[in-house]
């Protein structure tokens, strides 16, 4: 079974004040940057390969750690389409769609945008193109598709509570058997950087 490794990237100033960031490229805030600076990846994960989102504050999360890697189009987060760049507290009270796609978890569909299982469809297929290697991989993305990830690997309908509280300054590790994922370790912590 291929292990694959995924980490969220730092925190914008949207995720601070609480906005709804799907496509829209918002970069870190100054404060991220730096707190990457020290920090680095535990060499027991033994990562040879990393691939990240288009999106630049993932690219800038996995150069802040000192690591290059390979973009890849389908780890882009998902897409908000109208309710980018809104809370979900303005939502909630002011677009009545929200109170009926909100229910519907894995398969609500923002207007104009996609729905998680979506998300879920085009990561797996991304996953697919990489059964022919067993190398350890490292993914740099986005939350909204860590949860599709997460609802794949544990069957989660996201109507509920999560099944795994992830914390989003973690490793999570994922195995990739070919046809079906699975949640082998979440919370991984990255160690402080212990050289330049």
């Amino acid at each position: 079974m291929q292990s694959i490794y995924f980490l969220r990237h730092w925190p914008t100033a949207w995720n601070q004040q609480g906005l709804i960031q799907g496509r829209c490229d918002v970069p870190l805030t100054d404060t991220s940057i730096a707190q990457l600076k020290t920090l680095q990846i535990p060499a027991v994960c033994q990562i040879k390969q990393w691939y990240v989102s288009p999106l630049q504050r993932a690219q800038q999360t996995l150069v802040g750690l000192g690591l290059t890697g390979d973009v890849a189009e389908p780890l882009t987060e998902m897409d908000w389409g109208e309710w980018e760049g809104k809370s979900l507290i303005e939502l909630r009270g002011l677009d009545p769609r929200m109170a009926l796609e909100e229910p519907k978890g894995i398969h609500l569909q923002c207007p104009g945008g996609e729905s998680p299982l979506e998300v879920q469809h085009r990561l797996l297929n991304w996953l697919q193109t990489l059964a022919d290697t067993d190398e350890t991989i490292g993914v740099v993305t986005h939350k909204g598709v860590i949860r599709a990830l997460l609802a794949a690997a544990c069957q989660w309908n996201m109507t509920n509570k999560s099944p795994v509280k992830l914390n989003w300054q973690c490793l999570h590790q994922f195995g990739w058997d070919g046809k079906k994922l699975h949640l082998i370790k979440a919370n991984i912590p990255l160690l402080n950087r212990t050289g330049p």
